[in-house]
Parts: C-alpha cells; sequence; structure tokens
C-alpha cells in the first residue's frame, strides 16, 4: 500500500464520523490485533497494537504474550 498516495497520507482504519478519520495508520509499519468475543451477550473488545518504531521490541514481545493469553470465561 501506498500510503502516502491515501487521503492527507493516511490509511483510515476506522472513524464514527462520516467524513472524518479518527483512527489511522501514517507508515506500513503500524499493525493492530483485535479480539472481539460475546460476554454474556456483550460485546468485549480487546486490541494491542505496534504504531511507533522506537518501541522496544521486548515490550511488543511481552503485550503480544499478555494479549494472546486472555480467556473470557462466565462464572453464572
Amino acid at each position: 500500500m501506498d500510503i502516502p498516495a491515501c487521503d492527507s497520507g493516511k490509511f483510515c482504519i476506522h472513524s464514527e464520523m462520516m467524513y472524518h478519520c479518527t483512527h489511522w495508520y501514517s507508515t506500513q509499519n503500524e499493525h493492530e490485533t483485535y479480539r472481539v468475543v460475546d460476554v454474556e451477550g456483550r460485546r468485549a473488545v480487546v486490541a494491542v497494537g505496534y504504531i511507533d518504531e522506537s518501541i522496544n521490541p521486548e515490550l511488543m514481545r511481552e503485550a503480544r504474550a499478555v494479549f494472546d493469553s486472555i480467556v473470557f470465561r462466565s462464572f453464572k
């Protein structure tokens, strides 16, 4: 993807308004992983993202391990 060729040099991920982007990527190295689960009829969204190359890769590995270990359970 050629992000500089996108609108204002941003690739819009999602927006809460029709003509204004509220969340975007400005480089090709940015990425996020989302988990969406149903918890007793309610939606839970958990995300981990990488948006800054200056972040220590070890911290990102730790964040990813925590993210991957999350388990939702019902205790009815």
